[in-house]
């Protein structure tokens, strides 16, 4: 593409960041409708949205800097940015709030259980972007948001059997 042709789409570095951001949201928000579309529940919304925020950053993990540096330095940039993450951010929150209420996941309230996803999407994208040597986004991401979610469970009791086990100390009668 000429540099003109860019410039006519992209008066600015804001709207360069902004387009680059809504791509990753509207891949994210539609990951989670094909996954409601297919009958899944909210934890499996949740586990799709986050996760493809991190594939859709490992495309490129070069633009994936370029945007977490220019939403750090503009104020302006980053209040753009996280205007079009509120949208997403916000149907996490009501993926949790489902969640919580249907005994899927157990803890703290819908907005932590969706801030800590989107803080462990931001962290790895902020290590993939900045350790040379690290590991692809989805070995980094996935484990966290399945860690997260596994500690959100609903933990299982313990099953008790009909018959129980007594030991006895059984001596020997004196004869």
């Amino acid at each position: 593409m000429a540099k003109g042709t860019f410039f006519v789409h992209f008066k600015t570095k804001e709207a360069i960041v902004l387009s680059l951001v809504q791509a990753q949201i509207g891949a994210a928000s539609a990951a989670r409708e094909a996954v409601l579309a297919d009958g899944g529940n909210a934890v499996d919304c949740l586990r799709a949205t986050t996760l493809t925020l991190g594939r859709h950053a490992a495309v490129s993990i070069e633009l994936s800097r370029a945007v977490l540096i220019a939403s750090l330095e503009s104020r302006e940039v980053g209040g753009a940015t996280d205007a079009v993450f509120t949208q997403l951010h916000t149907r996490m929150i009501e993926d949790a709030a489902e969640a919580l209420a249907r005994g899927l996941l157990e803890g703290p309230d819908a907005e932590t259980v969706a801030s800590l996803l989107m803080a462990s999407y931001l962290g790895a994208a902020l290590h993939c972007a900045s350790a040379p040597r690290a590991k692809p986004m989805s070995a980094v991401l996935a484990p966290l948001v399945e860690a997260a979610l596994g500690a959100l469970a609903p933990k299982k009791k313990p099953k008790t059997s009909a018959k129980t086990k007594t030991t006895t100390n059984r001596r020997a009668a004196p004869r």
